[in-house]
């Protein structure tokens, strides 16, 4: 029962040396973006998540922002295109992350699949390491090489699409490809109103039978 909870994406797990454990997700966006790729996600709950992020979404990126330091999301510089003085650190540069990833795989952007009115690339969300095992058991994603990772980052930027990735020093888990119209990073951006921040754990529905 609780490894179909794991498929659908509303509990993560986690191998340890005495057996498998399960916990929820943490926050808003973790749940948008495991719930919104799962294989048997149904028409209705796209229409929650997109009625969750019209009415409260920013809402709750502005409220948190008070509270944060920083953002919780950062863009990543490509490796080109950049003043001659800039420094790119390591940790800054998507071919470093790409290039360090023990296990890479791609899943299909969660924003992108619930609304997808941009017409952008769909399957260009990149997971790295522990989500990319983490997508492949789910069967929400599928393995990629080092070479095949980079060529989805070239054809994102030549799409317009902005990487994204955890605002933190360590190399994150993932790197989105966002588009400024479907991601939810960009609303409060686009209000003027923020930050990429990540919301608090507060699910928009209430209990379905999916």
């Amino acid at each position: 029962m609780v490894d179909s909870l794991f498929h659908k994406g509303l509990v993560l797990k986690s191998k340890k040396p005495d057996g498998v454990r399960y916990y929820r997700v943490r926050h808003v966006l973790q749940l948008h973006d495991a719930t919104a790729v799962a294989t048997d996600a149904p028409g209705e709950l796209f229409a929650l998540w997109k009625q969750f992020m019209a009415t409260e979404w920013d809402g709750y990126t502005r409220q948190l922002e008070s509270l944060l330091p920083g953002a919780v999301m950062r863009v990543i510089p490509i490796n080109t295109s950049l003043e001659p003085n800039a420094q790119v650190l390591a940790f800054d540069d998507v071919r470093s992350l790409v290039d360090n990833a023990r296990n890479l795989a791609v899943t299909r952007c969660s924003c992108r699949a619930i609304d997808g009115a941009c017409g952008k690339p769909l399957e260009v969300c990149l997971q790295l390491d522990r989500a990319a095992d983490y997508s492949i058991e789910r069967g929400t994603g599928r393995p990629v090489t080092k070479d095949q990772a980079l060529e989805i980052l070239r054809q994102c930027a030549k799409e317009g699409l902005v990487h994204v990735s955890e605002n933190k020093r360590s190399s994150g888990q993932v790197i989105c490809n966002c588009c400024s119209d479907c991601c939810v990073n960009w609303a409060s951006i686009r209000a003027g109103t923020g930050k990429l921040i990540a919301a608090p754990l507060s699910p928009p529905w209430s209990s379905t039978a999916w």
